[in-house]
């Protein structure tokens, strides 16, 4: 059976846009509320707790992706039989990871306490607090979390935005409207529980609706068990990192600094988690064209082609991390106010640690079309647990400012060296990775002079407030791409570059 690619993509990335506006207003206008009526510490415990059940739940990462994988070959040729098969075996696997989770969850409750420095709000039982948490992670796994991956695998992705979108958006407002009229934290984290139910009951009712033909029933065989579990182990090792980066970042903070400081720095967190999203909605969308053109064609062409997609890239990469360092602490002062500030040198990490995780990100996406994932699993712990350490040794010689540079180094490290030299060992050739750290640290070098120039005349404005933003944001928005023009202008790859990707951008549908 031939799915409707093209359609369902347009309609996924519709209902995928709608859902990440969601996803970001709604937070956002909660944490407001919440440190204007209730306190900080309350967003320190919300994120203390998130983290630590995000490094519990490791134990999924990549085995949904493994049996969606799976579920291509049997959804083509029709074999209804098979996919209720690896649906039966999806959901015995989920409710084994829902038990684990659990128990180790709730054994963790009597060390709790270590976790947390200071700063605990008066009347909160944090044991209370910590299980209900535990429930919103745990419900997915015995509630129907498995029949999303038949929405998945045929591509109908605007479903799954549609039923999260609209259970988000209830759950959010009850939220909402608990922290302002009522006040009241646990009704507030009660409804994180309820709204991932109702997520997982509609999209069970969806799926038993448009493909009534599939039951969990059936057994997999031996080797579609063995290929599954290569493909969850080498999946697994790979986002580790990525998951667990932040999450080890806010449980230093909250144990060697505290609570109000955890909860600071996941305000100026959640900016670059926002501008995360955006990049990685690019990367999306590009990976599918990526992985038929590294199928059809060669690698000095595709090897050239990243080449032109990197400079683009970067240079995007370059001017938002110049706007960072203009504008994050205007914003954040009008956003949570003056006493919630970091100092400046923080502010610099952070746009550092956001321009260092852009830079494997073009060359990640060759890796995952060319499924190095196996190539490329021991990096992944060993970044892991090298933020993890230097986590733990410069938080306390340099608080949160230690915690940033520690990911900063382990990303740059481990992320972009050693992980590009994966690629280029397996795919591209060695004897080229040379010629790609040259041309990031042109990029680098570039960006810094453009970012220096932009930096001081920003300082030269004298207002403040909300004029102080604007006029900041209308100097970025002008300012870097007119140097970034000048400065690349007499660079002949970079022209190069620049004249590929226009012509792409520009091209209409159906030229060759």
């Amino acid at each position: 059976m031939e799915l409707k690619r093209s359609e369902n993509a347009k309609k996924g990335v519709m209902a995928g846009i709608v859902n990440r506006v969601v996803a970001t207003f709604f937070p956002f206008v909660i944490r407001t509320a919440m440190i204007h009526k209730m306190g900080v510490e309350y967003l320190g415990l919300n994120s203390l707790f998130t983290s630590i059940l995000t490094v519990l739940s490791l134990s999924e990462l990549g085995f949904s992706s493994a049996i969606i994988y799976s579920m291509y070959k049997p959804l083509a040729e029709n074999d209804t039989d098979t996919i209720n098969a690896l649906l039966y075996f999806y959901r015995k696997v989920y409710t084994v990871i829902g038990m684990v989770i659990t128990v180790i969850g709730v054994g963790l409750m009597p060390v709790l306490h270590l976790f947390i420095k200071d700063d605990v709000p008066q009347n909160i039982n944090i044991y209370i607090i910590y299980l209900i948490f535990l429930c919103n992670t745990v419900i997915g796994y015995f509630f129907y979390g498995y029949l999303s991956s038949i929405l998945n695998a045929y591509q109908r992705l605007d479903i799954i935005s549609f039923v999260t979108s609209l259970s988000q958006t209830a759950g959010y407002i009850c939220q909402l409207a608990a922290i302002i009229f009522i006040s009241n934290y646990y009704l507030y984290i009660l409804f994180f529980p309820l709204a991932t139910l109702a997520n997982n009951f509609l999209t069970a009712y969806a799926v038993r609706r448009m493909y009534p033909q599939y039951r969990c029933q059936g057994n997999v065989t031996v080797e579609q068990r063995q290929a599954i579990w290569k493909r969850v182990y080498g999946i697994m090792v790979e986002k580790i990192c990525g998951t667990t980066r932040n999450s080890f970042d806010s449980i230093c903070i909250s144990a060697f600094i505290g609570l109000s400081a955890t909860a600071v720095y996941n305000n100026y967190y959640y900016i670059i988690l926002s501008l995360n999203t955006l990049f990685y909605t690019v990367c999306n969308a590009v990976q599918p064209g990526i992985g038929n053109s590294v199928v059809l064609y060669d690698k000095e062409k595709n090897l050239d082609d990243m080449r032109h997609m990197n400079f683009g890239y970067m240079v995007i990469s370059g001017w938002a991390f110049i706007s960072l360092i203009c504008l994050y602490q205007p914003f954040m002062k009008l956003w949570v106010g003056g006493e919630y500030l970091l100092p400046v040198s923080s502010v610099l990490l952070f746009a550092v640690y956001f321009y260092v995780l852009r830079m494997g990100d073009i060359r990640s996406v060759y890796a995952q079309a060319k499924g190095l994932w196996w190539e490329n699993r021991h990096l992944a712990i060993t970044e892991s647990v090298l933020n993890l350490v230097l986590n733990i040794v410069l938080a306390r010689f340099f608080g949160i400012n230690g915690v940033i540079a520690a990911t900063i180094i382990a990303l740059f490290g481990i992320n972009f060296c050693m992980s590009s030299g994966v690629v280029y060992k397996y795919y591209f050739g060695l004897e080229k990775l040379k010629r790609y750290f040259l041309h990031h640290l042109m990029y680098i070098v570039v960006t810094a002079v453009v970012g220096g120039i932009t930096v001081w005349l920003c300082m030269k404005i004298e207002c403040e407030g909300l004029l102080l933003l604007i006029i900041r944001a209308m100097i970025c928005g002008i300012i870097p791409g007119l140097l970034y023009v000048v400065a690349f202008a007499f660079m002949r790859e970079a022209r190069e570059s620049a004249m590929w990707i226009w012509d792409r951008v520009m091209k209409k549908e159906g030229e060759k």
